[in-house]
């Protein structure tokens, strides 16, 4: 798993590696000017090019910019530096980077003063050194001239560290925003990045090793990770070659009602093709022969029902019983809003003696009552999107949607469970603070049922062995995955829930080692 910094995150290991370790803050622009340098000949290399625009704040990004046109002149290029700013107003280390290349290199023009820079077919490539991890607020004056006239140039632009008017934490932009084609961010991705529209404002993003050593990256405490292909392939379960359907667990459902039969249907599935070996799905009776016809390899147990066709709380005896077996539980999806219904998966919250899964109306019976979600003492995983999260928390949906690893992992301290706030990307969280940024998914999963299929995911990989946190960010990505390789098959506007069932099985084998498979 890669580490994904906030700004004060990065601030905080640059003084370590400054002043603990004794690396001089030049030293690291160097090689951080070095690393944007080739890149850009990378891609220059692609397309033929010899010119480059070096667009330069005045603060530390620019200095990077600086030494990368210092570099790219010595490697034979013709660089062009523009400073958007006074020089008087350049310091530290980047005002030292900006007299070596001034010695050394092409002199450096003024955005006040000079105009030339602006004639886009001078250009075949421009380096957007302009603003770094530290903006306040929205990019104004010639910088936001330059970023909107970067944006509409028609040349490939390569970002230094971010693109500039990005806030590094969120990934959101308070005002005009560079559209890279590619970024170089320096030791760690920043979290920004990860996020949209930050991760399409980026393009395709390069991290480089600029010489912060592994105590510096390590006293910044960084806890938010992003979740890779590699990573899920260590969280999977064991499969063992001589292994039986008691082996792989059973899941236990109470899902459905009248009207809502499809999202049973799809988490009991989705619970299958995860491996679980057994999928015993409880609902309102008169629904039995509905979902026979749909999943026959589902057990379905009938239980009493509401005049709507819901759960009825006279079902609570018999639940309890049936819920001793199974090695994971999942409860809500399609389960309807009655009172009632809501009042039965409250008591078996607190009860199921198996790690449970609350998803959708699971979730919704606790509005009002969120303090209840802590009597839990068993592995719980809650995933809510943001308007259940809100719901529960009375946050504001827009709010938890700009900050999600807040957001999560607030939510999986205050209730001692396990958080997946889905989103593009779905973010996982668990009590102890650590966050995982998922990787994979596009916009054709925002469809009914895509939630009722990561539930049942999830839940099958608890039951196979794997534990909550693990089961939680690996069902994620798998979930993701499958919806990458459905977009590619089909369409991401034409995307159904049933697509991500048809696709899990490209999924785990781009999750697992060739050689790993019995």
């Amino acid at each position: 798993m890669r580490r994904l910094a906030t700004a004060a995150q990065m601030r905080a290991m640059d003084l370590h590696a400054v002043e603990q370790a004794g690396i001089p803050g030049t030293a690291l622009m160097e090689k951080a000017g070095a690393a944007v340098a080739a890149e850009a000949a990378d891609m220059l290399a692609a397309s033929g090019g010899r010119r480059v625009l070096v667009c330069c704040g005045k603060g530390n990004n620019g200095g990077d910019g600086f030494v990368a046109a210092r570099r790219l002149s010595e490697m034979g290029f013709e660089a062009r530096p523009v400073l958007f700013g006074g020089r008087e107003e350049v310091r530290g280390d980047a005002a030292e980077a900006l007299r070596a290349l001034e010695e050394k290199g092409p002199s450096v023009r003024s955005a006040r003063t000079g105009e030339d820079w602006r004639e886009s077919g001078r250009w075949d490539l421009i380096i957007d050194a302009l603003l770094g991890t530290g903006i306040g607020g929205p990019a104004h004056g010639a910088i936001e001239e330059a970023i909107l006239w970067m944006n509409g140039s028609g040349v490939p632009v390569l970002s230094v560290d971010l693109p500039s008017g990005l806030n590094a934490d969120t990934g959101t932009a308070p005002g005009p925003c560079v559209r890279a084609s590619r970024t170089v961010t320096f030791a760690e991705r920043k979290r920004g990045l990860a996020f949209y529209p930050g991760r399409a404002f980026a393009g395709d993003v390069r991290v480089a090793d600029i010489g912060i050593p592994e105590a510096s990256a390590e006293s910044a405490k960084i806890r938010t990770w992003l979740y890779e292909t590699g990573d899920c392939g260590g969280d999977l379960p064991a499969r063992p070659a001589n292994g039986h359907k008691g082996t792989f667990g059973t899941v236990f459902l109470l899902a459905g009602s009248r009207g809502m039969t499809g999202a049973a249907v799809l988490s009991s599935l989705a619970a299958l093709r995860s491996g679980a070996g057994l999928v015993r799905l409880n609902l309102p009776g008169s629904l039995l022969t509905v979902i026979g016809a749909s999943a026959p390899e589902v057990i379905t147990d009938p239980v009493p029902e509401t005049p709507d066709g819901s759960a009825a709380l006279s079902a609570e005896p018999l639940l309890a019983g049936r819920m001793k077996g199974p090695k994971a539980a999942v409860l809500g999806p399609g389960l309807g809003r009655n009172p009632e219904t809501a009042h039965l998966v409250r008591r078996h919250n607190a009860d199921c003696p198996c790690p449970l899964v609350l998803d959708a109306d699971g979730l919704n019976a606790f509005e009002g009552r969120s303090g209840r979600l802590k009597r839990r003492a068993g592995e719980t995983v809650l995933t809510p999107h943001a308007g259940e999260l809100s719901r529960l928390t009375g946050a504001p949906a827009a709010d938890i949607a700009a900050d999600p690893v807040a957001a999560a992992t607030a939510a999986a301290a205050e209730w001692n469970c396990v958080v997946v706030l889905k989103g593009g990307p779905t973010v996982t969280a668990d009590p102890s603070g650590q966050a995982w940024v998922n990787s994979t998914g596009n916009p054709g999963m925002a469809t009914a049922g895509s939630g009722d299929v990561l539930a049942g995911f999830i839940a099958g990989l608890i039951s196979q062995g794997a534990a909550a946190p693990a089961a939680a960010r690996c069902g994620v990505w798998l979930h993701g995955k499958a919806g990458d390789l459905a977009a590619a098959k089909r369409h991401p506007r034409s995307m159904i829930a049933g697509d991500l069932l048809e696709f899990i099985g490209g999924a785990f084998s781009a999750a697992e080692p060739a050689d790993a498979s019995p």
